[in-house]
């Protein structure tokens, strides 16, 4: 019975250090445990926290594009503000160098005709009925014969032409209306 008794103790023994072993394995789970719920509750507060700074990032995001969308289309009307402006100056630009233009051919042509009424004035001191004229670049026969009031066909009869073709330099002899 002695050995039943000391098998049986040794039994204990055994039981007793894998229960002592059982707990300290327990202390460990539990120690582990209680490190992960510090781990997860970390966790939880950063993402939490990443949370309000995305959703802080998404306002100023929302406030950002509504910006830029007033911009744009502040942009866009100034845009269209220029373009009219700059049409209508470049209407007025153009009406005043047409008037100009019109202007400086008026003031051409007067001295052409006064140039003209001293050629016949001294065509007619000469006893001649033609005046001179010097063709310049841009000149048409047509023009000419308008600027001295003849017709193209009197001004190619007197000149000997054949067509209405002329060049510069050329002197063309100008008859009486």
């Amino acid at each position: 019975m002695q050995q039943h008794v000391q098998t049986i103790n040794k039994q204990t023994t055994n039981v007793n250090k894998q229960l002592a072993a059982m707990r300290a394995d327990l202390r460990a789970f539990q120690e582990s445990q209680r490190q992960l719920v510090g781990v997860i509750d970390e966790l939880r507060q950063e993402n939490h926290q990443r949370a309000k700074e995305i959703e802080q990032l998404r306002s100023l995001v929302a406030s950002l594009e509504s910006r830029v969308a007033k911009s744009d289309g502040k942009w866009r009307t100034d845009m269209n503000r220029f373009k009219s402006t700059l049409a209508k100056d470049q209407q007025q630009a153009m009406t005043k160098l047409t008037s100009n233009l019109a202007q400086e051919i008026e003031r051409n042509m007067a001295q052409i005709r006064k140039a003209q009424a001293a050629q016949r004035a001294a065509a007619a001191a000469r006893g001649s009925s033609y005046g001179q004229y010097t063709v310049q670049a841009g000149d048409t026969l047509g023009a000419i014969a308008k600027a001295f009031r003849v017709s193209v066909k009197s001004l190619r009869e007197a000149n000997g032409l054949k067509s209405d073709i002329i060049r510069v330099g050329q002197t063309l002899k100008i008859p009486s209306p």
